[in-house]
């Protein structure tokens, strides 16, 4: 990966941490009476918009499930999935949503730690009321500046691979360049054959109707994990003797819902077919 590295990736997710943040005196200082406070203002925030959201009727998510007598066997059958899905992921449990905004609440902790440098870090009060989105004015600059910064680079790497692009790519019309964009496709299921490999995904919460991509002749230069599940995030595309090299970048949820793990798949093929 020449542009889309993890790096990369890792700075465009510190681009809007400063949205979120609200200006407040108490957070200059640290209280564990103000942290309970707001702890509990936020959870209770939390369970009233979970609540909220159990109520939605599944017609309301899926109209176009909503009359069963025009539903063919397939499409029935797909409804009935998808109803029991909505119904073990809407019902309102108290107990385990409080749990959930914990969990929540120690991943955006842990992601301060992780993402903010140690010259911020020193300033916080305390880091838990900083996860809660309030922080003193002071650092609340300090994060904007960070932030902005981070923009900055991100949108110079968007630029850079658009020269690249333009220059090099462009001129291709083929199917491979102007169909590899598969941005927020789920990686479902991996082949690995001699002569190609197939990739299966499931492309319903991105902008292409692609559901299976088969490298011919191929060769994997890089396969840093499993990449079942993944999500494909970002690709470049390089062309050299009628070779296709594509280099990718996946990002794989963990155990832990909020925790990912991002890896490359790198490969080369003579010939990319796509399957909608």
């Amino acid at each position: 990966m020449k542009y889309f590295t993890k790096q990369w990736y890792e700075d465009m997710q510190r681009t809007s941490m400063y949205l979120s943040l609200k200006v407040s005196k108490k957070a200059e200082n640290f209280s564990e009476e103000y942290y309970r406070d707001l702890y509990k203002i936020q959870e209770d925030e939390w369970l009233r918009l979970q609540n909220e959201m159990s109520k939605v009727k599944f017609e309301e998510i899926y109209p176009e499930y909503a009359n069963i007598t025009i539903l063919n066997k397939e499409k029935y059958e797909e409804r009935e999935r998808r109803l029991e899905d909505f119904n073990k992921t809407t019902a309102f449990d108290l107990e385990k949503a409080k749990k959930e905004f914990n969990e929540l609440h120690k991943s955006n902790i842990e992601n301060l730690k992780n993402k903010l440098p140690e010259y911020i870090l020193n300033d916080v009060a305390d880091i838990r009321i900083l996860a809660l989105h309030r922080a003193s004015e002071y650092v609340k600059k300090l994060i904007t500046d960070y932030c902005k910064n981070k923009r900055t680079i991100v949108k110079k790497t968007f630029e850079d691979y658009e020269k690249y692009y333009n220059k090099e790519l462009k001129e291709y019309k083929d199917n491979i360049v102007e169909n590899l964009h598969l941005h927020d496709c789920l990686i479902t299921k991996i082949i690995k054959q001699k002569d190609k490999l197939t990739i299966e995904i499931d492309s319903s919460e991105s902008f292409t109707d692609i559901q299976t991509i088969i490298f011919e002749d191929y060769e994997i230069i890089e396969e840093e994990m499993n990449f079942i599940n993944g999500w494909w995030l970002y690709e470049e595309i390089y062309i050299k003797n009628n070779i296709y090299e594509i280099h990718i970048l996946i990002d794989v949820p963990q155990n832990n819902k909020y925790c990912k793990s991002l890896g490359y798949l790198t490969l080369k093929a003579r010939k990319v077919n796509f399957f909608i």
